[in-house]
């Protein structure tokens, strides 16, 4: 077998098999999995011999023809065998229902492998309390995975308390003159009236977990993209990754000096919320437009004095905020780990009405 040299690179997803999920919709999958000349790999319970599937028959019952990655004696190996459904015809592997795959197998392996795409990585590391920033360079629409891949699990130490990091990976777009006017045009604002800036990035995706892989699939116009990469400082928690480039047009990531860029993350979560925050009038000429981000696990604030003449002050999480006339401040926060959209809103909510308590 050579799936594991070509599929060097390929971002992975895994679908588990345990408890077994609907089977219409499996099926589905896999039909556009083949159709797509994935890889697909099954895991057993119980031993390290994986098997791929070659093909999905459907007939009077679904059957998947699989074949191991090598010869095994053990007995799951031996079981699986015996269990398999043979037909007059002498297939490349074995055939077993697709009903009876959790029985023996606990998670499917999907390889996204694209014989024409190319690879790309990069090393990632930060302290506490920053980001890592790259950037990649598209000069044609085009198909990718960015994906970012911490240490496997295998190779934890078993006498430390050794975790996957708490991680956001956030793509946006660096905006020319024309997307800038067209951005503020958007927020019903013209540019030359605007007091607002222009706005120098947009937000594209985003994702975050506590995981070995984090994965975006993209299509991506012609531009400038920068991807930002947060990793939570956690008590055994990994402190680097690997952040990878999986698409149709050759590119490669450069690294983008953290100093230059600190402010990277604040902007771009600025367009978001100038975009999709709700607005809420808190009086006294202060207003808020926040924006509660799931996938990013974020809070994002913006407040803003409209007062033309005076200051305000505020509360905000125990703090004393005081904003100028015409000023604004922005207020970035982790979202817990769980919460659900209404909850946080409804804390978000409670807070506003004490910011002059």
């Amino acid at each position: 077998m050579t799936y594991r040299i070509y599929s060097l690179g390929a971002p992975f997803e895994k679908i588990m098999l345990d408890p077994m999920p609907d089977l219409q919709v499996l099926y589905s999958q896999l039909q556009n999995f083949l159709c797509l000349k994935f890889i697909l790999l099954l895991k057993p319970k119980t031993d390290d011999c994986e098997w791929e599937i070659l093909r999905v028959f459907s007939q009077t019952e679904e059957l998947l023809e699989i074949c191991p990655s090598f010869p095994s004696n053990s007995d799951v190996f031996n079981e699986i065998l015996a269990h398999s459904k043979q037909f007059d015809k002498k297939p490349e592997g074995i055939f077993i229902k697709l009903t009876e795959i959790h029985e023996f197998f606990s998670v499917l392996q999907v390889s996204k492998f694209h014989r024409n795409y190319y690879y790309s990585s990069s090393p990632i590391s930060h302290l506490s309390d920053a980001f890592s920033v790259r950037s990649l360079e598209k000069t044609r629409p085009g198909h990718c995975y960015i994906e970012l891949t911490q240490l496997d699990k295998r190779y934890f130490r078993e006498k430390l308390a050794y975790d996957y990091t708490f991680a956001r990976l956030i793509i946006a777009k660096r905006l020319n003159f024309l997307e800038n006017s067209q951005d503020l045009l958007s927020l019903n604002e013209p540019p030359e009236k605007s007091k607002k800036k222009a706005l120098n990035f947009a937000y594209v995706d985003g994702i975050s977990g506590k995981a070995r892989n984090l994965s975006l699939e993209l299509f991506l116009d012609p531009g400038v993209y920068y991807i930002l990469v947060i990793l939570d400082k956690n008590r055994g928690g990994q402190s680097e990754a690997c952040l990878s480039y999986y698409g149709e047009e050759k590119t490669k990531f450069e690294r983008e000096n953290y100093q230059g860029n600190s402010k990277l993350f604040g902007e771009i979560m600025k367009e978001v919320v100038w975009k999709y925050g709700r607005k809420i009038d808190l009086g006294r000429g202060l207003m808020v437009q926040s924006y509660v981000s799931l996938k990013d696990a974020m809070i994002v604030e913006m407040f803003n004095n409209e007062n033309e003449g005076g200051g305000v002050e505020f509360m905000r999480e125990g703090k004393l905020v005081r904003l100028k006339p015409r000023e604004e401040k922005l207020f970035l926060k982790k979202l817990e780990k769980g919460k659900e959209l209404m909850q946080v809103y409804q804390m978000l909510n409670e807070e506003y009405l004490k910011v002059f308590a």
